[in-house]
């Protein structure tokens, strides 16, 4: 186990193992040679359903005797590599029982529920010094945690930390930002917190440990345009290459500074997404959006609850920078036919995957062009409304239409 552990990343060591396993007839053996195989599969290859079966069927007849010793101690467990690295328990069975866990040297994840009134004592605990993932998503924690947390004995090997849904602001961020152990942090998740402002961002911004991080997840707060900006402008935070900044009032100027500097790049290298929703985007940004060369680079874009409305659709049709865009979610942006007629008309429509256009006020007629465009494909996904009857009738479409012209997009 401790070769293992030495190259955790590495197949080699598991399948020398499960090879030991093999000669003893241990089943564990099997199942870390599936999971390793689907590890390493493309999402489409063809092998992955016969091998997630036989996955299931080795955990269906086999996990319960592998995960007897923590019957009634742990809410949940995971295999991943054949090897039992995730569990799930409440704060006080990990307070009474948590010494059960360094029985198995594998482990690397921890979620706590029911934890909060707990916390004092669990950060105590020296179990916690052989996770690299800690999930505390959703204990309501509080600003006045974080401080315990920072102050924490036994989080010196911590890489993944959770906190979304736990009441924190800003100022719970700079309290947590006071750890020496955020050094080893790589992926940050203060996601649905709500009340987490730019000075909390500005709390990671100016944080020379957060070096190694390379995931950020702030959606669902309260941060402006300020906030993009810093983030963007750190010279700490080289390495973030997946930020996640939707359900927040980053405007127009998040946009502008979205697309101005380095950290564009990185995000697009990592994926080619983009995700927009509920950012109080009006005409103005999403016109620098689609004119900006950067965006030829994005493949799936949610625009959904932003304020542009139907001339925000019609820049976007016109854009010559679509290039690349395959995935295209515009709910709740209270669009009307002129936009769905846009769409129509606009040659990306050709290269399209899915389009979800779900909770506007849309007109059966309208989608009907659509389904009509010579661009339209039959592979497309097309999401409309939950029930597309209800969708209202219109008879002054056709009359007003004029046929799109039938070119190639390149």
């Amino acid at each position: 186990m401790q070769w293992i552990q030495a190259q955790w990343h590495e197949d080699a060591p598991r399948l020398i193992f499960a090879d030991f396993l093999d000669e003893r007839h241990d089943p564990r053996g099997e199942l870390i040679r599936v999971q390793c195989a689907l590890a390493r599969m493309a999402a489409d290859d063809r092998r992955r359903k016969k091998l997630r079966q036989r996955e299931s069927e080795l955990l269906h007849q086999y996990a319960a005797d592998w995960l007897h010793p923590l019957k009634g101690i742990v809410s949940d467990a995971q295999f991943r590599r054949g090897l039992l690295e995730s569990v799930s328990m409440s704060g006080r069975d990990f307070f009474d029982h948590g010494e059960i866990l360094r029985q198995i040297p594998s482990l690397r994840r921890l979620r706590l529920y029911d934890a909060a009134s707990w916390m004092g004592r669990i950060l105590q605990r020296q179990e916690l010094s052989q996770l690299r993932e800690l999930d505390l998503c959703g204990n309501d924690l509080g600003n006045g945690t974080m401080t315990l947390l920072a102050r924490a004995p036994f989080l010196e090997r911590l890489e993944i930390l959770d906190l979304s849904v736990n009441s924190l602001t800003s100022e719970g961020v700079r309290q947590l930002m006071q750890a020496d152990w955020v050094a080893r942090l790589t992926e940050l998740h203060l996601n649905d917190n709500g009340r987490i402002a730019d000075a909390g961002v500005d709390a990671l911004a100016r944080n020379p440990r957060l070096r190694r991080l390379h995931t950020l997840d702030l959606s669902g707060n309260d941060l402006s345009d300020g906030a993009v900006r810093m983030l963007s402008e750190s010279p700490h935070l080289k390495r973030l290459n997946r930020l996640m900044l939707h359900q927040n009032h980053i405007g127009d100027m998040g946009i502008h500074w979205l697309l101005s500097g380095d950290l564009w790049h990185r995000l697009m290298q990592r994926a080619r997404v983009l995700n927009l929703e509920e950012s109080t985007i009006s005409l103005p940004g999403i016109q620098e959006l689609v004119n900006s060369p950067r965006f030829r680079q994005v493949e799936s874009l949610d625009l959904s609850g932003n304020l542009f409305g139907d001339r925000g659709i019609q820049a976007l049709a016109r854009s010559d920078n679509a290039l690349r865009l395959r995935h295209l979610r515009i709910r709740k942006n209270r669009l009307s036919d002129d936009a769905a007629l846009a769409i129509a008309d606009a040659p990306w429509l050709a290269q399209l995957e899915s389009l979800d256009m779900s909770d506007n006020a849309v007109t059966k007629e309208a989608i009907e062009i659509i389904r009509e465009s010579p661009y339209f494909h039959w592979r497309l996904k097309l999401d409309l409304d939950e029930h597309p009857e209800r969708l209202p009738d219109s008879s002054r479409l056709r009359r007003n239409r004029r046929p799109p012209p039938h070119e190639n997009f390149i």
